[in-house]
Formats: structure tokens, sequence, C-alpha cells
């Protein structure tokens, strides 16, 4: 599924400007995305499923483009462009969501960005910024699926979420309670996890076994 939503993420790139077209890299890897945890957790049954899936997995892109290696762009040594392509990243997938006007997903995902700048900016290791990554990816997925993540009195409302992205608190612990109430007790969404964690922080203790 990830390097589906990659590939038309590529051919969108290459048509909005030349200069993505000739950086791209020789092929879409096979690589997990958060897309793929969406779908795992629930999300892929919701009417906005699609545009959550772009809007994932082009400001992941931004995210890697920042920190990492891109997945869709050949590393030319233009620290510059890349940091350039990022921003264009964020903004791409945040626009996607913005044109379906859920206000509440937006200030997720932009905390998100924020909260990944702030972890990286103070020497935080790689796998803190992918929990953040899968708290918020969790409650997408849920919201989706219809359920009430994000809202007030969810076990995980809005401001509870950007607090906890804001102070890396809890961070861990509301992915753990919104895995419980994934689809086959959060099974599936755990085993893609591993292989996030696993491709993108290799070396870095895991720690999505188990519920708690």
């Amino acid at each position: 599924m990830t390097s589906a939503v990659l590939a038309a993420m590529r051919r969108e790139i290459a048509g909005e400007s030349p200069l993505f077209a000739r950086r791209l890299a020789g092929s879409v890897p096979d690589q997990p995305g958060f897309s793929l945890l969406f779908d795992a957790a629930g999300g892929g049954r919701g009417k906005s499923a699609a545009d959550n899936h772009f809007a994932l997995e082009f400001i992941f892109e931004g995210y890697l483009l920042h920190y990492a290696g891109s997945r869709l762009l050949a590393d030319d040594g233009s620290d510059e462009f890349h940091l350039l392509a990022g921003d264009y990243m964020y903004a791409r997938g945040l626009n996607r969501i913005a044109a379906g006007g859920d206000l509440a997903v937006i200030r997720a995902l932009a905390a998100l960005i924020e909260a990944c700048a702030d972890i990286h900016a103070r020497g935080g290791s790689r796998d803190k910024a992918l929990d953040a990554w899968t708290a918020v990816t969790l409650c997408l997925a849920d919201r989706s699926g219809g359920g009430d993540a994000l809202e007030e009195g969810s076990i995980v409302s809005l401001e509870r979420l950007l607090r906890s992205l804001a102070t890396g608190e809890e961070t861990r612990e509301l992915g753990r309670r919104l895995l419980a109430r994934a689809p086959g007790g959060g099974e599936p969404a755990r085993a893609v996890l591993l292989d996030i964690y696993e491709c993108y922080a290799p070396g870095q203790e895991v720690q999505w076994r188990s519920t708690t």
C-alpha cells in the first residue's frame, strides 16, 4: 500500500516542478510508511482515508528530507534543496487535509511537525519522533474509522494530544491506549509498527510488542 501512495506522490511532484523531476530517485523503495499503520489501525474504512494516506506520507517525506534520507528524491549532496523540498512536502500534506476542512486533524499534524523539530533540536533519538508519529497516526485512524479520538472527552482528546506532543510526556501511553481499541486488539497495527521502527530507527529499543 505504501508503495502505491509513494508512486502517486512521485508522479505528482514530477509534474509539479522540473526541479523534482530531475532529482527523482531511481525507483520507489519498498519501505513501510504511516499510511500502512493508518490502515492497520482501522482508518482505511473511512471516507477520508485517501486524503489521510497522502497527508501522512507527504508529511513523513518532509520529515525524512529534514532529518534522514528521502524516499522519493536522490541524494545529490544539496542539503539546502532537501530542506526546501521538505518544507514543500509538509505544505502539500497539510493542504490535502485542509481541502476537507477538518481543523482538528490539521492542528494535530501541524503539532506533529513542530514536535519532531523540537525533538531533533534537543538531540532526541529518532524513536522519540516516531513515538509522536505513532500517536498522531493512531488518532487519525480512530477518527477516520468513526471513533472519537481528538474529541473532548475521548481517551485522546485533541488538547491532550497537543500537550503530550509538546512536552514529550504520555505520548507512547496514548498510543498504547489507541492500539488497544484498534481492530484485532491492535495486533495488525503493532506488527506494522515494529517494521516502521526497525526501518527508520534501527538499533533503538522497540516497545510496541504488547499493550498495557
